[in-house]
């Protein structure tokens, strides 16, 4: 919690969001942010950015209930690049099939024991899920993330959720290293069809 704290004080500059001031949804949280002190009724629900909510985006994809989901997981191997553009992880392929007529809500969960080869503050290495063929080539949001920014090795997850129309979609895993190296020993794929 005190890395939290910590990380929240040198975002924010101090302030104090009083009723009736131009906080959107925080307006009336009477939040007050200072060094050494974070003191708030609601806080947004959960430490979101209050004062900066309107410099965010956020997307809610309604699920309904699960109908099946497929696990793919690659053990004996170790996948590596360097490449500024996004390429594939090898093997990190599977198919939904949404039936004619329909959305379907899909999450795709990417975990992976990986590593990545940090050289300065701003040295990460990302993932994201492509839909091959699509229109719309990434229709998850975020589009990319940052899957591991430390040199040793460790396990890492990320998730996404969008709903995709009628037909068949090729979700593939792929990653991007700008000019650092981006090493997995290991990963599971998981994608869940919903209604």
């Amino acid at each position: 919690m005190q890395i939290g704290l910590a990380m929240l004080e040198n975002w924010f500059a101090p302030q104090t969001l009083a009723a009736g001031s131009s906080g959107g949804a925080c307006a009336n949280s009477r939040t007050s942010l200072r060094r050494g002190a974070i003191t708030s009724v609601a806080f947004c629900a959960s430490l979101v950015f209050c004062s900066q909510a309107s410099a965010f985006d956020f997307v809610t994809t309604n699920c309904g209930v699960p109908i099946r989901s497929v696990v793919k997981s690659m053990a004996n191997g170790f996948f590596t690049t360097t490449s500024n553009t996004f390429v594939n992880v090898p093997g990190s392929t599977l198919i939904v099939t949404v039936p004619a007529g329909q959305t379907q809500c899909v999450k795709v969960q990417f975990s992976a024991a990986a590593s990545c080869a940090v050289n300065g503050p701003l040295a990460h290495c990302y993932i994201r899920p492509i839909d091959v063929g699509a229109a719309v080539l990434t229709p998850f949001v975020p589009a990319a993330a940052v899957l591991v920014s430390e040199p040793s090795i460790g396990a890492h997850s990320f998730e996404w959720a969008t709903r995709l129309s009628a037909g068949a979609h090729t979700i593939q895993i792929q990653a991007s290293a700008p000019n650092i190296q981006f090493a997995v020993a290991g990963w599971t794929l998981s994608v869940e069809v919903a209604k």
